[in-house]
């Protein structure tokens, strides 16, 4: 009984705000105003661009992305290995078709509400934190 009760109701996800050194070096290479820092200045100023960046749903959806900055290139090199990684560790294998239709969605600057409803019936109840960390490195590298 309490399972049903629980099914019926809508739980909202909470987004844990880890990061590896993969995650804290993804924007190295954009970050090109931090290339004549030493690499501790470097690293501080990259934690604090993703200090800046808003972790809540609401204010996360509501900030501005840079669509002039996001090409091929951002794409292929940045958000797809990111994507990858993502899906890998909640569906437990690698789905290149899978990483396509969530990179086409960002190439043709679907909403995060739009992406995560499409995602939903694929990733469940993990496609809120999965959007809400995919619009995070989405407004880091731009």
């Amino acid at each position: 009984e309490d399972e049903d009760e629980e099914a019926g109701r809508k739980r909202r996800v909470l987004v844990p705000l880890e990061y590896d050194d993969e995650d804290v070096t993804m924007g190295e290479a954009s970050a090109s105003a931090t290339s004549d820092m030493n690499p501790e200045e470097r690293v501080r100023q990259i934690k604090e661009l993703i200090d800046s960046i808003p972790s809540s749903e609401q204010e996360l959806w509501s900030w501005p992305v840079k669509w002039e900055e996001v090409d091929d290139t951002l794409l292929n090199e940045k958000l797809k290995p990111f994507i990858s990684k993502k899906v890998l560790e909640i569906l437990g294998t690698e789905e290149e078709e899978f990483v396509g239709f969530i990179l086409d969605f960002v190439r043709r600057r679907q909403s995060p509400q739009t992406i995560t409803e499409e995602l939903e019936m694929t990733l469940d109840t993990e496609a809120l934190v999965f959007v809400m960390k995919l619009w995070r490195a989405l407004i880091f590298e731009t």
